[in-house]
């Protein structure tokens, strides 16, 4: 089953990235509709200000980084079925990756500005051009020294 949900496709599109933007959309469209996602919005902006203003700003971010975690682990299974074993070391790089992307796509640390649609989009691209420049033996391979 975990195979499956990393190599497995539905015709050509890959089962992994039928999840992956299906979680996306739905996320986005909860976090622009919802209360909640309004609740986080003012959070990023000034905790302090949200906190004053009533909003339950430590279980918010509690319940945040519980989704947080999940998502990751959901990643992690879809990593774990896709290259057919589970590992400590794979994905030791993807954290910046993560970091980089949501940066270039857009979405400012501490602001509760922008959305999640810019940030796949530049993850995407990072992806895109890493594979490019892997294929074309761009990227460096480990310095030696003396």
């Amino acid at each position: 089953m975990v195979k499956w949900l990393g190599v497995g496709k539905f015709g050509v599109v890959p089962v992994a990235a039928i999840i992956w933007i299906a979680l996306a959309l739905m996320l986005e469209v909860y976090l622009r509709k919802s209360i909640y996602g309004r609740y986080i919005r003012v959070i990023g902006s000034n905790t302090t200000a949200a906190g004053l203003s009533g909003i339950p700003v430590a279980k918010t971010l509690f319940v945040t980084h519980v989704m947080a975690a999940g998502f990751a682990g959901l990643g992690g299974v879809l990593l774990a079925g896709y290259i057919g074993m589970g590992s400590v070391k794979i994905g030791t790089d993807i954290a910046m990756t993560s970091i980089a992307g949501v940066i270039l796509g857009g979405i400012t640390f501490g602001k509760g500005r922008k959305s999640i649609i810019g940030a796949i989009l530049a993850a995407y691209a990072l992806a895109y051009i890493f594979n490019i420049m892997t294929a074309l033996r761009f990227l460096p391979t480990k310095i030696r020294c003396c």
